[in-house]
């Protein structure tokens, strides 16, 4: 473990990384900075002046990056925020936020959950999935992640855990999303075996990642 000073702010596998920015970087050696923030920023809604303490922490075991935020509310009764970052052990182009707002107030807490906007990267629409793309050092590079949620409350006396994925891509892969999980058994069923891809759960929508040559 390594505690604020000693924690490293980095986090990757070898295929990608997050540097102590948030930026992320890709490339042999994970040299290549990108221009991309795929992490999402946590900010308190609607209250100024308030005090935070803010702590780090490496978990090099499991590869995971903590990040806690404790902030004083006007009452003087305090909430925190556990974000925590890490590089998927199984799935190697898998970046996972978790983040775990807990609330022993008396009263709601509002959290604003953002992304860092890039202008280096070109944005599209894969049927309903927003994807970032752009050419680094001749390979092209595909970036999906969760769409951030913008403003969310938290109730008093309440505990929330909310995941967000990102799926880092090159030009070997091709991605597929079945828009809702529920109704669209037909776009399941042309989806390879699942062993062949990468899955993530984005609200209501299922998103696959596999080799270009699949057939669909």
């Amino acid at each position: 473990m390594g505690l604020n000073e000693d924690a490293i702010k980095f986090v990757g596998n070898g295929f990608f990384g997050m540097d102590p920015n948030g930026e992320l970087v890709l490339g042999s050696f994970l040299k290549q900075s990108s221009g991309l923030f795929p992490g999402l920023n946590i900010e308190i809604d609607g209250v100024t002046g308030i005090e935070e303490e803010e702590a780090v922490l490496t978990d090099f075991r499991n590869g995971v990056l903590k990040i806690f935020k404790c902030f004083s509310l006007e009452n003087s009764e305090c909430g925190c925020v556990v974000n925590s970052i890490y590089a998927h052990r199984i799935r190697k182009e898998v970046m996972v936020q978790e983040i775990l707002i807990s609330n022993p107030t008396k009263s709601t807490i509002r959290l604003n959950l953002n992304r860092q906007s890039s202008n280096w990267w070109a944005n599209s629409k894969i049927g309903d999935i927003t994807t970032h793309q752009r050419n680094i050092a001749n390979s092209s590079y595909v970036v999906v992640c969760s769409d951030p949620p913008g403003k969310i409350s938290v109730s008093q006396k309440r505990e929330e855990t909310l995941k967000f994925h990102c799926v880092i891509t090159n030009s070997a892969q091709k991605i597929r999303s079945c828009a809702n999980i529920q109704r669209d058994q037909r776009c399941l069923q042309r989806i390879p075996y699942y062993t062949q891809r990468i899955i993530f759960k984005d609200n209501d929508k299922l998103v696959f990642i596999f080799p270009s040559h699949s057939k669909l």
